[in-house]
């Protein structure tokens, strides 16, 4: 597995490497525009592969972080859900441990399921 693991990174350094030499055209990046701007060159030059990989890693970032409010609210449930399986499991053991009368001796009859009348 872990060889595996190893031959993926691999690959994926591969392809990385790949696309990033066959984009190292330079780009200009302005982030705002003002009047005086638009005739003049003012910006961040930088090369297409590191824009794309810029852009890549801001939104790996931001759906990283948004997952902990995910994760965070599934071991919430989780953690009602065990506490109220250790309740039910009390309840079930409590009502298996509790005696069986005889229905004669309590006075009361016991209903028949299929008629549901008093059986004598």
């Amino acid at each position: 597995m872990r060889a595996f693991k190893f031959f993926i990174g691999f690959l994926v350094l591969c392809v990385f490497t790949i696309f990033a030499a066959a984009n190292t055209q330079t780009v200009l990046l302005r982030f705002f525009i003002t009047p005086g701007s638009q005739t003049e060159a003012q910006g961040l030059a930088l090369p297409l592969f590191i824009l794309i990989y810029l852009c890549f890693a801001i939104g790996f970032i931001t759906a990283w972080i948004l997952s902990f409010g995910i994760k965070r609210s599934a071991k919430k449930s989780i953690s009602q859900m065990k506490k109220q399986i250790i309740q039910q499991e009390e309840e079930l053991n409590k009502l298996r441990n509790l005696p069986v009368a005889d229905p004669g001796s309590t006075g009361v009859n016991p209903i028949d399921l299929s008629t549901g009348q008093e059986s004598s």
